[in-house]
C-alpha cells in the first residue's frame, strides 16, 4: 500500500483498467476464446472431467474445500468472459483444487492414459509447430498465427545489437524488446523503454537515464520524436526474422548520436 501511495496508486489503476474494459454482452468471441485457452492449459480430458468432478463433489463434504476454491473462481471468470476479454491464466489459481478433484475422479485407467497421451501430443505440437509442416498440416496453424513466433529471433537481434554497440544505451518503445535485449545483448546491459503512446508498464516507474549515444530498436521505422531528439543516425540495420520459412517480424535498429530526452506521451491507459 505504501508503495502505491508513493507511485500514485498505479497498480490500482492497472486493475481498474482491466476491470472496466468491456464490450456489449454477450460477447461469445471472448467466451469461446477463454474456453479455448482452458483447453490448451488443461487438455481435453481434464477439462471434460472437471465439471463432472464438481457435480459429484457437491454431495461430498470432505471434498467441499476443493470444490469451493475451484468452481467459484472458474464460474466467475467464465461469466465475466461474456462481457470482456479474460486472459486464460487469470483462473489459474482455481486449478490447485481442481487438479485434486480431477485426480480423485479420473480413476479409469483408459481415460487416464488417454489424457496423458493427448496432453503429451498437444504439448509437442504447440512447442514444435514445424512438425505440422512435416505432416502436411501447416495450414491448421500458419506461421503468421503461430504463438511460437513470439519466442524466435531474439538471439539474432541481440547479436546484431551487440555488433553495433560499444557503450551506447539501448532504448525501445516496447517493453518486450527492451527486456529481451537486456538478456541477449552481450554484457546484459540495462535497457530503457520510452513511452510513445502505449499503455504504462514497469519501465515507466524506473529512472530513464538514456541520454547520449544510443541504440533505438522497434518493429517499425524510427519515430520522428526520437529522430528529432538526436543529432542523427550513425548506423542503421533491418533484421528480418523467419519462422517456418516465412518472415514473421522485422526489427529496425538505429545507432543514434547525442540522443537527448525524448518528449514522451502520457500513458494512454494503465
Amino acid at each position: 500500500f505504501y508503495w502505491n501511495v508513493k507511485h500514485g496508486f498505479v497498480s490500482f489503476k492497472h486493475v481498474s483498467t482491466l476491470a472496466t474494459k468491456s464490450s456489449s454482452p454477450p460477447n461469445f468471441g471472448s467466451f469461446f476464446e477463454f474456453l479455448g485457452g482452458q483447453l490448451l492449459l488443461l487438455s481435453v480430458f481434464p477439462l471434460l472431467v472437471l465439471p463432472y468432478a464438481w457435480l459429484k463433489s457437491f454431495k461430498q463434504e470432505r471434498l467441499a474445500f476443493f470444490t469451493f476454491f475451484s468452481f467459484i473462481p472458474f464460474a466467475f471468470f467464465l461469466a465475466l468472459s461474456l462481457f470482456k476479454r479474460v486472459e486464460a491464466n487469470w483462473v489459474g489459481f482455481a486449478y490447485f483444487g481442481g487438479f485434486i478433484l480431477i485426480a480423485y475422479f479420473l480413476k479409469n485407467r483408459l481415460l487416464l492414459l488417454s489424457s496423458y497421451l493427448f496432453g503429451f501430443l498437444l504439448v509437442v505440437l504447440l512447442h514444435f509447430t514445424p512438425l505440422l509442416d512435416l505432416v502436411g498440416l501447416g495450414r491448421l496453424l500458419p506461421p503468421e498465427k503461430d504463438p511460437a513466433k513470439v519466442g524466435v529471433g531474439w538471439k539474432r537481434l541481440g547479436d546484431v545489437v551487440s555488433e553495433m554497440r560499444h557503450k551506447e544505451k539501448i532504448i525501445s518503445p516496447r517493453y518486450q524488446i527492451s527486456a529481451e535485449l537486456a538478456f541477449y545483448v552481450k554484457g546484459n546491459p540495462r535497457t530503457y523503454c520510452i513511452n510513445l503512446g502505449r499503455r504504462m508498464n514497469q519501465y515507466d516507474l524506473w529512472e530513464k537515464d538514456y541520454q547520449g549515444d544510443a541504440i533505438f530498436v522497434d518493429y517499425s521505422p524510427i519515430h520522428p520524436k526520437v529522430l528529432q531528439a538526436s543529432e542523427g543516425v550513425v548506423e542503421y540495420r533491418e533484421v528480418p526474422i523467419y519462422w517456418r520459412g516465412v518472415e514473421v517480424k522485422r526489427f529496425f535498429v538505429y545507432k543514434l548520436k547525442g540522443l537527448k530526452k525524448v518528449e514522451e506521451s502520457m500513458p494512454g491507459s494503465y
